[in-house]
């Protein structure tokens, strides 16, 4: 069952376009297969060149600091909106995206709800005029049931 949090009640709008390169962040000491599909999603939606390959990094979360820029968090880093993120989940199979400040945080408490939070993501963005665009809630809780 999907349920929006705290999203208006009309359709998901899209929001304004992000940075023209994105930092896919993941928890150190876990596993990177929900960072690299999307990584090698926005790749495909990019186009592949030397360009590319500079345009969305795999990061773990403690090699590199908050500067403002345009993050996707996959699952619990350190970051302060995975926390919360994190706090949304009800059940062990729930998963939980927030965007917020140029930032997309998806949680869920296994891999493989993890990877169909990223999925739901993935369908929420695009490329235009060059940069990131994504057209999800601002808050989004999938129960599963």
């Amino acid at each position: 069952m999907r349920t929006p949090t705290d999203a208006p009640t009309d359709a998901p709008t899209e929001k304004a376009p992000v940075e023209t390169a994105v930092k896919v962040i993941y928890p150190n000491g876990s596993t990177k297969k929900p960072g690299l599909k999307i990584q090698d999603a926005i790749m495909a939606l990019k186009g592949s060149s030397l360009e590319t390959m500079n345009f969305c990094t795999l990061t773990a979360d403690d090699k590199t600091e908050d500067d403002g820029k345009f993050e996707i968090l996959v699952g619990h880093t350190n970051r302060a909106l995975s926390a919360e993120a994190k706090g949304m989940l009800t059940t062990y199979l729930d998963f939980a995206i927030i965007y917020r400040d140029n930032k997309i945080a998806i949680s869920a408490n296994n891999e493989a709800r993890l990877i169909a939070a990223v999925e739901y993501v993935l369908t929420k963005i695009k490329l235009k005029d060059d940069k990131i665009v994504y057209s999800g809630e601002e808050k989004y809780l999938e129960v599963y049931s």
